[in-house]
């Protein structure tokens, strides 16, 4: 951005430098391999259990 401050004989410019250029974000960390294994094992437990109460339910 120019400003012309004065007279047009004693003209003073000011410049205002460009805004920065927006920084990358940091890529999101991995997901660590225990928490798949836990989720892995919850979801197996989950899987019997359901299994086991139809098979056992008695109409």
């Amino acid at each position: 951005m120019l400003v012309s401050l004065g007279s047009p004989s004693s003209r003073c410019l000011v410049t205002e430098a460009a805004p920065p250029a927006p920084e990358e974000a940091p890529p999101a960390p991995k997901t660590p391999l225990w928490v798949w294994v836990v989720i892995g094992i919850g979801a197996v437990l989950v899987i019997v259990t359901l299994v086991l109460i139809f098979k056992t339910r008695r109409v």
